[in-house]
C-alpha cells in the first residue's frame, strides 16, 4: 500500500506546480477521496484554514499560489514511510 501511495504523489508532483484549481472532479478523483481534508502544517503558510474535499484542494491550491508571482515545485526525495509519504521538495 505505501509504495501505491508514493505512485500517487508523483503523481500529484506532475500535475504541474500545484496548479489544482484548473483540474475538474475526475483529475482530483485519481489522487483524493471525495472527503479529502488538505491541513496545512502549524505555523506555515495557511496554516489558519482547512480545505475538505475537491473544491478545497482547489481552494488550497489557489490560496497558496497566490502568495508568489511564480512557483515551481521539484521532488528531490520520496520515501516510503508506511502509512505516509515523506516527500523532500525543493520549492522555487
Amino acid at each position: 500500500m505505501s509504495q501505491e501511495n508514493v505512485e500517487v504523489v508523483k503523481r500529484f508532483l506532475g500535475f504541474g506546480n500545484f496548479q489544482a484549481e484548473a483540474l475538474p472532479d475526475d483529475r482530483l478523483s485519481e489522487l483524493f477521496d471525495p472527503e479529502v481534508e488538505w491541513i496545512p502544517i502549524p505555523k506555515g503558510l495557511l496554516s489558519e484554514s482547512s480545505y475538505v474535499g475537491f473544491e478545497g484542494i482547489r481552494r488550497f491550491s489557489s490560496d497558496f499560489l497566490a502568495a508568489w508571482d511564480e512557483m515551481s515545485l521539484e521532488p528531490k526525495k520520496l520515501r516510503d514511510a508506511g502509512a505516509v509519504v515523506l516527500a523532500d521538495l525543493r520549492m522555487r
